[in-house]
């Protein structure tokens, strides 16, 4: 809503996203794990400085401090759209499982729609299709979102330019692409 309400180019995009990580990073340092990012729970103040909010599933990587840990073995606290593949399948819980997610928020970021779409929200329903599809490039979907809803059905785009700005495709190949494509890779490893 930011970016949008603002009319933030790629660059001020990858800016601001720069400060999510290193508000992740600050997190990280702390052996705190968040295991819930997804837009809603980023805020963008109106001065533009940016504060990670809802903690309430957060993992503590210290043993000492596991008992912090409000999930149960077994359940599945998230959402799954930005969770990470071991997220949806009860596995091993890392910091890479915020980088997934932090993928996930940079594709949606930067082209308006998720990398992938689900037939339901179930666990398992969206661990399947991880595990069977490939994430795509940003700079092809790019190409659906820009002027047509269709390829969405009836689910708006989290962001849709407007019409005097245009995300330049060009701008996400490469690098970009890349960087993306990494962090949603389903192996943590």
């Amino acid at each position: 809503e930011y970016c949008q309400q603002h009319n933030l180019s790629v660059r001020q995009r990858l800016d601001l996203f720069l400060d999510i990580c290193a508000a992740v990073q600050h997190a990280h340092q702390r052996l705190i794990i968040h295991r819930d990012l997804k837009p809603s729970n980023i805020l963008v103040t109106a001065e533009g400085q940016v504060k990670l909010l809802d903690f309430g599933i957060a993992k503590a990587l210290d043993a000492s401090a596991s008992k912090a840990d409000l999930s149960l073995p077994g359940t599945h606290l998230m959402t799954p759209e930005y969770a990470s593949p071991e997220q949806l399948t009860g596995a091993s819980i890392t910091t890479t499982s915020d980088v997934y997610s932090l993928g996930v928020v940079l594709f949606e970021l930067l082209t308006g729609q998720r990398p992938f779409q689900f037939a339901s929200r179930q666990p398992h329903e969206v661990a399947r299709v991880l595990s069977q599809h490939a994430p795509p490039l940003m700079s092809q979907v790019r190409k659906s979102v820009v002027g047509s809803r269709k390829s969405e059905g009836s689910k708006k785009p989290a962001f849709l330019p407007t019409t005097d700005y245009r995300l330049p495709t060009t701008l996400l190949k490469g690098d970009l692409d890349n960087i993306v494509i990494r962090a949603l890779q389903p192996e943590p490893n």
